[in-house]
């Protein structure tokens, strides 16, 4: 558990980078290996919102799209939903934009 992190899958096929491998284990409590499995499978839970906006930047650094570009509800843009600032309500109804 180097750096104290179980284990650490590489990303596939980003940007034509590619390292298929993965370093530790998928259960700390029962460390048994020193390389992780490439099969695992991990809830990314939260780190997904990380990801997207990194995607989207890169759109944008490209001039792929524009972060005033209509997205999501009508009257939000990417910037309103890479800021949090659009999307659905809790408590149900119209989005927001």
């Amino acid at each position: 558990m180097a750096r104290g992190v179980p284990s650490v899958p590489s990303p596939h096929g980003f940007g034509g980078f590619s390292f298929p491998h993965a370093f530790g284990v998928a259960d700390a409590d029962s460390i048994i290996a020193s390389r992780g499995d490439l099969d695992a499978v991990f809830p990314l839970a939260s780190v997904t919102k990380a990801v997207a906006a990194l995607s989207a930047l890169v759109a944008v650094e490209r001039r792929l799209i524009s972060l005033e570009d209509p997205a999501g509800p009508p009257g939000s843009t990417v910037r309103h939903l890479l800021a949090h600032a659009s999307g659905l309500p809790f408590e149900g109804g119209a989005a927001i934009s």
